[in-house]
């Protein structure tokens, strides 16, 4: 899918709002329906739009520039602003840890300053084992399945025996939100015309199983340290979570008033990039999180608004440069 889908960018930008308020000091029971599904609702957008038709090295040269490239330079860039932090302010900062978490980003392993971006090489490695599974069930589809079952229970069984949460062990949950999103593209679409009622369904279905894995695991949710309460509960109210947020964006998108939520959807990666730091600023001057959460997209639209420009101005010098070098 080359051509932008507007409610896809809509979805993007309410999550990319929901991550903001669940980064916030908000009441325990709303962090709680937005932990159940919305870093798995991105999974599951990322599924929507898949295609595996290009050949691997086209694959994995756009999977590297859209996704390690950006995480490489907002790890470099919030290290450094964390170094310059202890150096001024003498805050805490354990450089050989920050190191290691950019290189191995763990969950409550190290110190870290890009624990918030493990969701981009996380995906990146996600994005890599769907592709290779498709490709191979083109070819072979028992081998794909053995395949696909193979590394998905190696990666599980590596974080029973360590207990360790990172990219790696992750992706047992994230192949499954990916793989929802790739399978329910097609219904999705067909949908279109009853997308009132299929959200009206889905919320529904969303909130009962939010309230029952709340009943019976009783603990705090977060897809990066894998704290997900009953598993296969988890996953079905992040299906229905994610299908409730495409289906209100489908709603939703022919308002104009959407164009701001559409173009923090399209940029929600840089919005995802520099929140932290901005929101960690903000919250230190202003104790109300919703208030704090209005201000920090506020504060970000300007800042993504420039780098975007900069990105573009950037990028275009480069692909001259090339051209002319090979004239």
């Amino acid at each position: 899918m080359n051509k932008r889908i507007r409610w896809i960018d809509i979805a993007k930008g309410i999550l990319i709002l929901l991550v903001v308020i669940g980064h916030c000091e908000v009441d325990s029971c709303v962090k709680y329906v937005i932990y159940s599904f919305h870093m798995g609702a991105f999974f599951f957008l990322s599924g929507l739009t898949f295609s595996a038709k290009n050949n691997p090295k086209v694959f994995v040269t756009k999977k590297v520039k859209s996704l390690l490239l950006p995480y490489c330079f907002f790890s470099v860039l919030l290290t450094a602003y964390n170094f310059a932090k202890h150096i001024v302010f003498s805050s805490a900062f354990n450089l050989k840890d920050a190191i290691m978490s950019f290189f191995v980003p763990i969950s409550g392993k190290y110190e870290s300053s890009v624990y918030g971006l493990w969701f981009l090489p996380c995906i990146f490695l996600t994005e890599l084992l769907l592709y290779s599974i498709i490709r191979f069930y083109s070819k072979n589809k028992v081998v794909s399945v053995i395949y696909g079952i193979t590394v998905v229970v190696g990666f599980g069984l590596i974080f029973i025996f360590t207990k360790i949460a990172c990219v790696v062990t992750i992706i047992p949950i994230s192949i499954l939100c990916i793989l929802c999103g790739y399978l329910a593209k097609r219904v999705l679409f067909k949908i279109y015309n009853y997308r009132a009622f299929a959200f009206a369904v889905s919320f529904v279905l969303f909130a009962l199983f939010v309230m029952l894995n709340n009943i019976l695991s009783d603990s705090s949710l977060d897809l990066s340290s894998l704290n997900l309460g009953c598993v296969p509960i988890y996953i079905l109210s992040t299906f229905f979570g994610s299908v409730a947020v495409c289906t209100i964006s489908m709603c939703i998108e022919k308002i104009k008033f959407t164009k701001l939520i559409t173009y923090i959807g399209i940029n929600s990666l840089y919005f995802y990039g520099f929140h932290y730091e901005v929101l960690g600023l903000i919250s230190s001057l202003i104790r109300n999180p919703y208030v704090d959460a209005v201000l920090t997209i506020t504060c970000l639209l300007p800042i993504v608004f420039v780098y975007t420009k900069m990105k573009s101005k950037i990028e275009g010098i480069i692909n001259d440069q090339c051209y002319r070098s090979r004239l």
